[in-house]
């Protein structure tokens, strides 16, 4: 066995150790980030680009809150975006918002947030775990495959990121240093 395999390994019954110990102290156990992954890959878009039908992989220029461009209510990318937030339980570390729980705020602010991530930063993150410096993310930041998420799919979550409401607070994580 590689040595990632055992990290997967160790950081699963980690987190199952602590999912046991949260339900024995009395807590509410959510079991959502178990579900298996699902690859949303239905978009049109080829994945070869700079982002986004429309998006220049700047942040923010989609029509996110506070931002000008075009509305982000009626697009479907970003409706197909929400899909794979949901699917891949993004919501269990980062929130429903966005803004950041166990995992760190990944909303459009420059200061708090991915802000200044261009797509392709974007893709590398969830592709190799690594910020747009190179750098590892948190080490229970899962690299997602093309198998679990198309790189379709991963510019309809970016354009679904980029019309969250953004939120200037610095949130780290609870798990991430």
């Amino acid at each position: 066995m590689n040595m990632t395999t055992n990290m997967t390994k160790l950081l699963s019954a980690t987190a199952l150790l602590g999912i046991l110990l949260e339900a024995g102290c009395g807590g509410t156990v959510d079991l959502s980030p178990l579900k298996p992954k699902i690859d949303q890959s239905s978009s049109s878009n080829d994945g070869g680009g700079a982002g986004p039908s429309g998006s220049s992989g700047a942040p923010g220029t989609s029509g996110a809150p506070g931002t000008s461009g075009a509305p982000c209510a009626n697009s479907t990318s970003v409706a197909k975006g929400a899909a794979v937030y949901t699917s891949q339980t993004c919501d269990s570390c980062h929130g429903a918002d966005a803004h950041g729980a166990q995992g760190p705020n990944i909303t459009m602010s420059r200061t708090a947030g991915i802000g200044n991530w261009t797509y392709q930063d974007f893709r590398k993150a969830l592709r190799a775990s690594v910020r747009p410096d190179g750098t590892p993310l948190c080490v229970l930041m899962s690299s997602f495959s093309p198998s679990e998420i198309s790189d379709a799919s991963m510019q309809d979550l970016y354009a679904y990121l980029q019309c969250k409401p953004i939120d200037d607070t610095v949130n780290r994580g609870t798990y991430c240093p």
